[in-house]
């Protein structure tokens, strides 16, 4: 008797450190959402600023539903609408997505391809991320076909970019300019 009452009572304690914790998590992430969702369109903006200074704002776009697509911006000079830019998911070898920013011009024309999240392998799938394969993107229009291709020693991440891109265009064909 003395046993299932002990038992009880550690089976009565753990229960009430367990809802306490749930509910401090709870108070902690509902306090800090707002926090953390502001940071991240300050990221996003200062992201999209760095790869084309030349803009003075960012006009979202309505992006359907998709894991491949996360967010999408007409680019405005002045009054002036410039281009794209498409924030876009790729999977790479590890087990996270990449992020990519890619930005076009009003022909949907890429002007360039930024790597803004990438886990990849140091050493081996961090290559596809170098500017000098990015740079590679660059002047592709419509479909990247064979203008593009795999980096043989990071095959794995150097194709996810590949198909990241190509969805970018995919979603920007469906544009009405």
């Amino acid at each position: 008797m003395k046993k299932q009452n002990e038992m009880r009572s550690l089976a009565l304690t753990l229960f009430i450190i367990t809802a306490v914790t749930a509910l401090l998590l709870a108070f902690t992430y509902e306090g800090t959402k707002g926090i953390i969702a502001d940071k991240k369109t300050r990221l996003t903006e200062a992201s999209l600023q760095e790869a084309l200074p030349r803009a003075t704002s960012f006009t979202p776009m309505d992006v359907p539903e998709s894991d491949l697509i996360k967010q999408a911006f007409t680019v405005m000079e002045g009054r002036e609408k410039t281009g794209y830019a498409v924030i876009a998911y790729g999977d790479g070898y590890s087990s996270t997505k990449m992020v990519l920013l890619v930005a076009t011009d009003m022909d949907k024309v890429i002007t360039s391809v930024t790597v803004l999240e990438n886990l990849e392998t140091k050493g081996i799938g961090t290559i596809a991320a170098s500017q000098w394969y990015l740079d590679k993107f660059k002047g592709v229009k419509g479909s990247i076909g064979e203008e593009v291709t795999s980096i043989s020693s990071a095959t794995i991440s150097s194709q996810a970019i590949i198909e990241c891109v190509q969805n970018v265009l995919d979603f920007l064909s469906e544009v009405k300019v």
